[in-house]
This record gives structure tokens, C-alpha cells and sequence, in this order.
């Protein structure tokens, strides 16, 4: 009984730092594809200079926060779910931006 509960302890403890790890690869990958989506708006003429430059400057303080808290080799818990809501807030700006009727004219 005491051998069958060890293995699954460390079953269970090797899981959990394998989806840590996971988790946080997950930020640089959310903050390339915003990047990719505001490029591809400039490209497309949905977003004029103006807005470009609010969501790039977001983006930027996005990055440099993420560089910060990850300065030590790891993200805590809760600065991960702090860089998530940013990243959330900053992809629902992107998509607002993207769609309303103002487009650019050069």
C-alpha cells in the first residue's frame, strides 16, 4: 500500500510541473500572437496610427512586466494570472479596435 501511494504521489507531482512549465510558455506565446494580430491590423488598414500606437504601447509594458517578473527563472502563481488578465484586457482592446467602423485611410 505504502509503495502503490508513492507512485502516485510522484505521478501527480511530476503532472503538476509538467502543466507548470506549460502554463508558463504560454505567455511569450500569447504575447507573439497579439503582436502578429496588430501587425496584421496595420497591414489591413483596420487599424489607423493612433490605435496602433495605444496597442503597441500595451504591449510593450506587457513584455517588460513579463521580463521583470520573470527576471528570477519563474513565474509565481499569482504573477502569472496577473500578466493573463493584462494579456486578456489587451486582446479585448485589440479585437474592439479591429472592428469598429473607423478604418485607415492611407
Amino acid at each position: 500500500m505504502r509503495k502503490s501511494s508513492l507512485v502516485v504521489f510522484l505521478t501527480v507531482a511530476l503532472l503538476v510541473a509538467v502543466l507548470g512549465s506549460a502554463l508558463a510558455a504560454s505567455i511569450p506565446e500569447r504575447i507573439d500572437h497579439q503582436q502578429r494580430r496588430i501587425n496584421q491590423g496595420v497591414v489591413s488598414g483596420q487599424l489607423t496610427r493612433a490605435e496602433t500606437e495605444i496597442l503597441q504601447g500595451n504591449l510593450d509594458m506587457i513584455k517588460e512586466r513579463y521580463y521583470k517578473m520573470s527576471y528570477d527563472g519563474t513565474l509565481t502563481p499569482p504573477e502569472r494570472e496577473k500578466l493573463n488578465r493584462m494579456l486578456d484586457r489587451n486582446s479585448s482592446m485589440i479585437y474592439k479596435k479591429k472592428h469598429n467602423p473607423i478604418q485607415r485611410l492611407y
